[in-house]
């Protein structure tokens, strides 16, 4: 084999692995970053492994100083999420070991993130029995989001460890609106808007 065959055989071998290239996430809480429920009637508490929540991070490519619009539980519910993208992969159980607390599960991004890359990330969390985020509408009655902080990227073999503290802050599930009590908000207001014409 000469040189140039083996110049261009490498060449070629690295354009393919970085066609694959992702970047690695551990997630996991520490005691000041928990998972909180409130019912919006003053009763809040941390989430136990009894209300069955779930908990996703959602990621876009960093490339400005400028944080992206952050999610709102109702974006992430409605399947709207504009440029935000689900890291595949299995959702982290909330309330093991401890309540609020979960695991540490590591995630990849997609193929557009090069390993020890950076990225912003947005997590979200939801119960009633959906294993992603991105099933999470049809059964939560529970669910919330956090801030959106920025993140390097591990590279393959090691990852990039979010920190228990400073960059996700934690969140706090509240009750998602029943479909009939919106409904009924609405023609509520379209009432008024006719009364109000007359």
């Amino acid at each position: 084999m000469n040189t140039k065959s083996l110049v261009l055989g490498i060449a070629a071998l690295g354009l393919a692995a970085s066609s694959f290239a992702q970047g690695t996430i551990s997630f996991v809480n520490s005691a000041t970053t928990l998972v909180t429920t409130n019912n919006g009637q003053g009763n809040a508490g941390n989430s136990t492994s009894g209300f069955g929540t779930k908990i996703q991070l959602y990621y876009q490519l960093k490339t400005g100083a400028t944080a992206p619009t952050a999610l709102a539980a109702s974006d992430f519910l409605a399947g709207t999420v504009g440029s935000w993208v689900l890291m595949p992969g299995t959702a982290g159980n909330v309330g093991s070991p401890l309540a609020g607390r979960f695991g540490a599960f590591a995630v990849t991004t997609g193929t557009d993130v090069a390993p020890a890359g950076n990225v912003w990330l947005q997590a979200v969390a939801w119960n009633g029995g959906a294993t992603t985020a991105s099933q999470a509408s049809a059964a939560a009655t529970y669910a919330g989001v956090s801030t959106v902080w920025s993140q390097g990227t591990g590279d393959g073999a090691s990852v990039g460890a979010v920190p228990t503290s400073g960059l996700f802050t934690g969140l706090v599930l509240t009750p998602v609106p029943e479909p009939s009590t919106i409904a009924l908000a609405g023609l509520g207001a379209a009432s008024l808007l006719l009364f109000r014409r007359k």
